[in-house]
């Protein structure tokens, strides 16, 4: 299964996360939201 973790916003949660094995994350301290640039 794989497992996203959303609405990481420090880079002590980041690293906490890394440290579990969630190597997948969204959230403020990568990327604020970005629109869809379709038109879906």
């Amino acid at each position: 299964m794989n497992i996203v973790a959303g609405g990481v916003e420090t880079d002590l949660q980041m690293r906490t996360l890394a440290e579990c094995g969630c190597p997948h994350l969204q959230g403020y301290l990568l990327s604020k939201p970005l629109s869809c640039p379709c038109s879906c």
